[in-house]
């Protein structure tokens, strides 16, 4: 019971760091590539690491409204190790799954990853990191207006989307 409520705290206590720093309009000291969703939108960012000396990855998802403000986060440790774009996969699959579990839609999806952003608008292929494509993709059509969003070189690229491919 002590672990989790001093987890509790601790959620809470950066709960409202996230939402003071951007209320009382301190500088973002964090990375300036990061931008607003739309109005009426949410903004999924997702991240993966990897531990080879424990055989482990942790994943983790932020979850910010229109405004920047701190909605939600979760983060999750898995035994094992994947390749790094696997491992960030896995995390996106898991934070979709997620938001379709709470019910939430209009969600921007950014990534800083090419080959996950064109391999979800790209034909299908046999692989391990194709199948957790798959997955993200029929998450995505399970959820309310979901958009991937390519963070490139300090601009967001909107998706150019294939036939038969609608999220």
């Amino acid at each position: 019971m002590d672990v989790m409520l001093s987890r509790a705290i601790i959620f809470w206590q950066n709960w409202q760091h996230a939402n003071v720093t951007q209320q009382t309009g301190n500088p973002d000291t964090g990375d300036d590539r990061w931008s607003r969703a739309a109005v009426g939108r949410l903004k999924l960012n997702t991240g993966a690491a990897l531990n080879a000396s424990t055989n482990s990855m942790g994943l983790g998802w932020v979850l910010r409204d229109h405004n920047g403000t701190f909605m939600a986060a979760k983060n999750m440790r898995i035994t094992g190790i994947f390749t790094v774009n696997e491992a960030k996969v896995v995390s996106l699959r898991e934070a979709l799954s997620w938001i379709r579990d709470t019910g939430m839609g209009n969600i921007d999806v950014e990534m800083d990853s090419q080959t996950i952003f064109y391999s979800l608008t790209s034909s299908s292929f046999n692989s391990s990191f194709g199948l957790l494509v798959e997955d993200i993709i029929e998450f995505a059509s399970l959820i309310h207006d979901v958009q991937f969003l390519l963070l490139d070189d300090l601009r967001v690229v909107p998706p150019t989307l294939l036939p038969g491919r609608p999220f």
